[in-house]
């Protein structure tokens, strides 16, 4: 049997530039952005498993 799993918005940055080597600035008016698990599994097969620990 084949369940859809109800749709999560995930909040993910915007950009990922750093400014220098090991620092990154996450400023501006909104350097973050929602993205629907619909939008990154839509139509596709997917297996989540996870690792205990890890």
């Amino acid at each position: 049997m084949i369940e859809k799993l109800p749709s999560v918005t995930f909040k993910i940055r915007a950009t990922n530039e750093f400014e220098n080597d090991d620092i990154c600035f996450m400023d501006g008016e909104n350097p973050w952005t929602d993205v629907t698990s619909d939008e990154i599994f839509g139509n596709k097969r997917v297996l989540i498993f996870s690792l205990p620990g890890a």
